[in-house]
């Protein structure tokens, strides 16, 4: 790498392995981190949960979460604090079970602390029907963690290629597909339907981007 080169591409660290992902990753204008598969959602979750009071808000140790497809480096985020119920709608190896989010039925009522949710609502076909479980499940006082894609730049709308992003099989057997694309300030108003929310942003350390983090609590 040239001196002007290191210049136009700073290198920092990710925030979730801690390595530098080097000037690919930039030239390329990825936003997966080569090392550790990170996202520039789950950065962000990191730097709210490291610097802007999100650890201290869910206060995770000793609880047990509910958590929709925890991914590996979901899970490097997380730590090992809490117990951590895996589940997604599809038969996934490796998860605690198979479960939607939206009947989640084999969950008794107020049973849980809490319930993560990164980038799932999108890809949830009744996402409202999945508040109203979110909701039943969830303790008093209990926290629903969500990130969503989204879009500033149009209302929230409907996505034409559902199958897209997950296969025509895992829409039409388990309902998983992609939606919907909300915009944040409709997706916050529509949390707020269901419960008390409040907004975290977090910033990605290797490209500056922002994103909105949604932390909801059952009352």
């Amino acid at each position: 790498m040239t001196d002007d080169t290191a210049e136009q591409y700073p290198d920092p660290a990710c925030n979730i392995c801690g390595k530098a992902p080097g000037v690919e990753f930039y030239i390329k204008q990825t936003d997966i981190c080569p090392h550790c598969e990170s996202r520039e959602r789950h950065r962000c979750v990191q730097d709210a949960m490291l610097n802007r009071g999100l650890a201290a808000a869910l206060d995770l140790p000793g609880k047990t979460v509910l958590a929709c497809h925890l991914i590996a480096v979901e899970q490097k985020i997380f730590g090992k604090s809490a117990r951590f119920i895996n589940f997604d709608a599809r038969p996934i190896k490796g998860l605690d079970m198979q479960m939607d989010i939206t009947e989640m039925g084999q969950i008794g009522t107020a049973s849980m602390d809490g319930l993560i949710a990164i980038h799932v609502l999108n890809h949830v076909r009744d996402d409202r029907r999945a508040l109203d479980e979110v909701k039943r499940v969830l303790k008093p006082g209990g926290f629903f963690l969500s990130t969503v894609g989204y879009d500033f730049r149009t209302p929230t709308r409907e996505v034409t290629n559902q199958s897209g992003d997950y296969g025509a099989e895992a829409l039409e057997k388990h309902s998983v597909g992609t939606f919907r694309t909300y915009h944040p300030d409709e997706y916050e108003t529509m949390l707020n339907d269901w419960f008390p929310t409040t907004r975290f942003e977090g910033r990605d350390v290797l490209n500056g981007a922002a994103h909105r983090i949604f932390l909801s609590r059952r009352v």
